[in-house]
């Protein structure tokens, strides 16, 4: 069964808490105290742009092409400016915003990503920022212990079928080049688990793995994957790390 947009907002506030310090990080380098208006594209349902609210005075916008989604997000924070829009074409004059940015949204972008973030940097004004906050690589992922190799190839596949550039990371660095943007940075983002220690996020990863993987293999077959995982973590030996990249650019 599909996950609900409920179940998807859990999934993006994980997935945020993922990426929290490097946003802090990278939100500095941006200028964050002195932005007037900033840009979310790809916002889904609002977990970014809720914490982000926070942080700043500045007005926040953030658009999403599933509407359900920005509907969503209109009921989490009203004071947020949401809009239904294609990435690909932004309802927005250029030069308007001081920071533009996104998190895990040019993997689902594929060809299209070089045109997306085209879009991001002419809505953003001559010497803003655009910033891609996680992009992943699942080519170089690592599973340990190995019967869970198998895990994290099937959960790759699923996401090429849905769509995915699943090594959308490494393309990072060309795309802002390509784009024209100067004082271009790009690195990989730390995540940090605990030895002995069922991560936070175990219960959302395996709705998603779940969703994805149902058709793919005998609910038997996953029950048994998901409690090796979960003893992997219990006793320690669990390995989970899939490469994610972060860029950001100015704008001449």
């Amino acid at each position: 069964m599909p996950l609900t947009t409920q179940q998807w907002h859990a999934r993006f506030v994980e997935q945020s808490a993922w990426t929290a310090p490097l946003r802090a990080f990278l939100f500095t380098q941006a200028h964050l105290e002195s932005a007037r208006h900033i840009l979310e594209v790809g916002c889904g349902t609002g977990a970014i742009t809720l914490d982000l609210s926070q942080s700043t005075n500045a007005e926040i916008t953030g658009v999403d092409i599933l509407c359900d989604r920005v509907r969503f997000a209109e009921k989490v924070d009203a004071a947020i400016g949401y809009s239904c829009a294609d990435a690909l074409s932004l309802p927005f004059e250029q030069d308007h915003f001081d920071i533009s940015f996104c998190h895990y949204f040019f993997l689902w972008m594929k060809d299209q990503a070089q045109k997306a973030l085209d879009e991001m940097v002419r809505v953003t004004r001559h010497g803003g920022m655009v910033i891609a906050l996680a992009e992943p690589d699942y080519a170089t992922r690592i599973d340990y212990p190995v019967e869970l190799i198998t895990l994290g190839k099937l959960q790759t596949q699923a996401l090429e079928r849905q769509g995915a550039l699943t090594d959308m990371g490494v393309h990072l660095p060309e795309l802002f080049s390509k784009a024209g943007l100067s004082n271009i940075q790009f690195g990989l983002t730390g995540f940090q688990n605990e030895v002995h220690e069922i991560p936070a996020w175990f219960d959302s990863e395996w709705e998603t793995l779940t969703n994805d993987l149902h058709d793919e293999m005998a609910d038997e077959e996953l029950a048994r994957l998901k409690e090796l995982d979960r003893h992997s973590w219990e006793e320690g030996s669990r390995v989970l790390h899939i490469p994610t990249f972060y860029a950001i650019g100015e704008v001449k």
